[in-house]
């Protein structure tokens, strides 16, 4: 197998597909060069989680660093719920002081807010929070494993 990070159940069944002594309905060298099984699978994985993924995500976006994806939600409410309750849980940050901030949203977003804490000497500070639902859910394209050729 080529270098593939662990992930059990999809070296089970790509193990299916490429011993047929293990799956005696395929055919006698299995699906063909493990490419392709890797293809198969990836494919499959995307088209499940583009599907199951819910519309609204709450991420910490902390400078010029990849975003860290706090969660999916069903609904604004519990998205910006899941991102006050990560706040507080990484800081000592007063709820009552926070706000949210509607952005302008980009063409992958058609709702985006930043959460805001309000100081009393009139100096806000930005959270690096945002919460945003996405305008088109995720595609294949989206989803796939850039190493899998």
């Amino acid at each position: 197998m080529p270098d593939q990070p662990e992930r059990p159940a999809r070296h089970a069944v790509y193990g299916e597909l490429m011993w047929p002594e293990w799956n005696p309905t395929s055919e006698s060298y299995g699906v063909g060069p493990d490419t392709a099984a890797y293809a198969l699978l990836d494919a499959h994985a995307a088209e499940v989680q583009s599907e199951t993924i819910p519309d609204w995500e709450a991420v910490y976006e902390p400078g010029n660093v990849s975003d860290y994806l706090i969660g999916y939600a069903n609904s604004e409410v519990a998205a910006k719920g899941a991102a006050v309750a990560w706040v507080l849980s990484q800081s000592d940050t007063d709820a009552a002081r926070l706000e949210w901030e509607e952005q302008p949203a980009g063409e992958r977003h058609d709702h985006l807010f930043d959460l805001t804490e309000r100081h009393d000497d009139g100096v806000d500070t930005d959270t690096g929070v945002t919460v945003r639902r996405r305008s088109r859910p995720y595609t294949a394209d989206d989803i796939a494993d850039p190493a899998t050729p």
